[in-house]
């Protein structure tokens, strides 16, 4: 597919593909997690950095940026690479137009693989919360039916 980004007013078109096979999907949730996760460390401030910049090395893997986005060594520069996602709708556009379903699961596979990865899972927290809500709930309205009895 093509697709025209805005960047710095001036518009550019760039080819992009709207489905992934499983390895493409896989391989782009490994390289962000190398950048995530390293050394035992988990740097979340780069998550939405990375991913925008995966995703679109993957949906758009002929993709030439119009800025540098490599320091001096040649390594990746991620204030640059930030700095072009904030000034550019290239993200949405695939996002908006990549395979739904495909798309999210991969989002939602790379949550799962940093929850389990780090052992932090927000969703698992989220869920002990209302299982615990619930169950009071539920010993609430057992004393409730034993006063009822009674009286």
């Amino acid at each position: 597919m093509k697709g025209i980004y805005t960047y710095n007013g001036t518009e550019y078109e760039f080819e992009y593909k709207t489905v992934l096979t499983a390895m493409q999907r896989l391989m782009t949730i490994m390289n962000i997690e190398q950048v995530l996760l390293q050394d035992g460390h988990y740097y979340s401030l780069l998550k939405d950095i990375a991913i925008k910049y995966y995703i679109l090395r993957a949906y758009a893997p002929d993709f030439e940026y119009p800025t540098a986005i490599t320091d001096a060594d040649g390594d990746l520069d991620w204030d640059e690479i930030e700095i072009f996602f904030a000034d550019t709708d290239i993200y949405a556009i695939i996002a908006e137009n990549a395979d739904t379903i495909q798309f999210q699961e991969m989002l939602e596979n790379l949550d799962n693989d940093l929850a389990y990865q780090t052992g932090i899972d927000k969703a698992s927290i989220t869920n002990e919360l209302i299982q615990l809500i619930h169950s009071y709930k539920e010993i609430l309205d057992l004393y409730n039916q034993n006063q009822l009895t009674q009286s």
